[in-house]
């Protein structure tokens, strides 16, 4: 048996999370099916056709990589992916029809708002904005004002395709041997033949998660430990240079005791001394328990 040597939780956390990217990170090298193999054709777009003078605000947004109503307004990397995809549309609106947002924008805003179901940040994909700029698309926007409003799904959608198709998280920074950086996901082709005109957009998007038991299995560990997090109100371990070892001190042992009991390696009844300050007793039966039972 290991020795129950204590670890920083940070560690833990930082495996979840290489693990978590491993997993999608895989899914072109395991599954053996590339992106095309998802596509069927489908009639012409329907978007709202621009004036003459909106779209040069479209070209001016799409060839700059930059949209200011972005909480990341450098949409760069996938630049060459929105003009494809807008040069395929005639240069029109993908999201908006008669200044409203289609059925099929309003379910990919859904997805967005709800990322953190994914492990995923909705900030990222501005979840927090879109209820106001959906508000502000009833008060008859200009068309400079569909214009961003479009492109700003168009970039968000791409984002986040990207991330739960390949992972936010190169495996190469963590040492795993799985090269993702060749990895070039048609997204314009995806989103004109899959997305803006499908009857289920979020049903097309989520063919494009892994495959693999272990991530469901991670979806469905979130909320759990998303729960730990909160009952354990944001209080961070003290970070540590050495591994600390039984009967040594260490600054965060009542905290690392209590956290210890709220995922359940320490029994609930267990009388924890809240003063302590050495790593011993059943602080170290827990640590233990844990490691067991994460192999």
């Amino acid at each position: 048996m290991r020795n129950p040597v204590y670890r920083p939780q940070w560690m833990i956390v930082l495996w979840m999370i290489v693990l978590t990217s491993v997993f999608v990170a895989g899914i072109s090298v395991a599954s053996g099916e590339t992106f095309p193999a998802f596509f069927a054709q489908h009639p012409a777009l329907a978007g709202q056709a621009l004036s003459a003078s909106g779209i040069p605000a479209l070209h001016g947004i799409v060839d700059s990589g930059r949209n200011p109503d972005l909480r990341w307004s450098d949409f760069t990397p996938y630049k060459t992916e929105v003009a494809k995809l807008y040069e395929t549309n005639g240069y029109s609106l993908l999201w908006v029809q008669n200044g409203r947002v289609r059925p099929q924008g309003l379910a990919v805003i859904e997805l967005l708002t709800n990322a953190d179901a994914k492990g995923l940040d909705p900030e990222d994909y501005d979840g927090s904005r879109w209820q106001g700029r959906l508000l502000k698309l009833g008060q008859k926007p200009s068309e400079q004002e569909l214009v961003s409003f479009d492109t700003a799904l168009t970039v968000s959608a791409m984002r986040y395709i990207r991330a739960i198709h390949c992972g936010r998280v190169n495996p190469k920074e963590f040492k795993f041997e799985l090269d993702m950086e060749g990895e070039q996901l048609p997204l314009a082709e995806f989103i004109r033949t899959q997305v803006v005109n499908a009857g289920d957009p979020a049903a097309e998007i989520q063919k494009l998660e892994p495959p693999f038991l272990g991530y469901r299995k991670l979806l469905a560990l979130l909320p759990v430990y998303e729960g730990y997090a909160n009952r354990a109100e944001g209080e961070k371990l003290p970070t540590v240079t050495k591994t600390v070892r039984p009967g040594q001190p260490y600054a965060g042992v009542a905290r690392l005791g209590r956290f210890l009991q709220i995922i359940g390696d320490i029994p609930a009844g267990a009388q924890l001394n809240p003063n302590a300050t050495i790593y011993e007793g059943a602080l170290v039966e827990g640590v233990k328990h844990h490691q067991d039972r994460h192999g």
